[in-house]
């Protein structure tokens, strides 16, 4: 009887690490598909600046005045500057989120780890006190819920 005691606790103990585990991986699942949409988005932004550039460039090239070719080429460098700072920050972003989360293998491996332990082959606390109490019974004589 003082086996079961700690065996209950130990078994509790599991329980929780494998809900907690649960809750880590679902997190990581949610920051990886967050990194995914990162990237599309940065991707159809890159490219939607490479078409503002070209039209710049492509009105540059197509205006006679001195002036307008110097506005132009003064906010091609303009928008060149912030774009590579706005790319830069983005991907300091990503690089910040990728370290934070793990890996699809790593991922695979833990729900692997999660699948094969079953959770739900063990005993609730309820039934393991029907099982003391039976077993209390039977060595005493008694009935169980003493």
């Amino acid at each position: 009887m003082p086996d079961a005691v700690p065996l209950q606790k130990k078994l509790n103990d599991i329980v929780v690490d494998l809900h907690t585990l649960d809750s880590k991986i679902s997190l990581i699942a949610q920051k990886i598909k967050m990194i995914e949409k990162n990237e599309e988005v940065i991707g159809r932004t890159i490219v939607m600046h490479n078409e503002k550039l070209r039209g710049i460039e492509s009105a540059q090239a197509s205006t006679p005045s001195d002036a307008v070719s110097q506005a132009a080429g003064a906010e091609s460098a303009r928008l060149d500057q912030s774009q590579g700072a706005d790319i830069e920050e983005l991907k300091r972003q990503v690089a910040a989120l990728k370290a934070q989360a793990v890996s699809r293998k790593e991922f695979s491996e833990l729900r692997y780890t999660l699948d094969s332990i079953n959770p739900l082959e063990f005993i609730t606390v309820a039934q393991a006190r029907a099982l003391i109490e039976e077993e209390v019974a039977k060595r005493s004589g008694k009935k169980p819920g003493f």
